[in-house]
This record gives structure tokens, sequence and C-alpha cells, in this order.
């Protein structure tokens, strides 16, 4: 965002409207800042709008859109980890076993 003037920037999640940051604009009117989202933000689409004032007080608002997805479940990592074991545990037997000479 740029033009800001030195006012403070106010950025603010929209759905359930809480302020998460002000941002001082640098000395040439642009904005350069990071904002954490906070855990409890529920899932799904949501908006994040800045708002600031020029050098002649005149409101200025810039918006995008963010997408928060649902963390996935521990046991799908668990699980996903123990196939990727169990594979590599089945392979090494597999050679194993073919290098063994055949008896009779």
């Amino acid at each position: 965002m740029s033009g800001t003037g030195a006012a403070p920037v106010a950025v603010t999640l929209h759905s359930t409207p809480q302020l998460l940051k002000t941002v001082m604009p640098s000395e040439d009117g642009t904005l350069d800042a990071y904002v954490t989202i906070p855990a409890n933000t529920p899932v799904g689409v949501h908006e994040i709008v800045l708002t600031g004032w020029d050098a002649n007080g005149k409101e200025i608002t810039k918006t995008t859109t963010i997408v928060i997805k649902a963390q996935t479940p521990l046991w799908v990592w668990v699980a996903g980890i123990l196939s990727v074991l169990t594979l590599i545990g089945v392979l090494v037997v597999v050679v194993i076993d073919r290098r063994r000479p055949v008896r009779s």
C-alpha cells in the first residue's frame, strides 16, 4: 500500500472484525509489514482490510482475501510415516530374500 502519508494504517481481519496490527508507513508513504493471523481464526475465506489516510486526510482502504485451511490431523501424518516405513521394510526383506542362495 502506498500513498498513505505518515498516518498509522490499521490492519483488520474481517469475518469477526478484529484489529491485527497498526503499522506506521515509511517516510515515502509505503507500507511493509508482517501480520500474524490468530490461531483461533475459523477455517474459511477471510478478508484482510488495510485502512489508512493520505496526506490530505482522505481515507484509503485496500483489501485482500485469504483462505484459512484446516490443519491436517496428526493421525494422517502418523499413518503416512508408518506406511512409508512399512514399504521400506518390505523392500529390504524382498532384496535380502532374493540374495539368499536356494538350498535343495
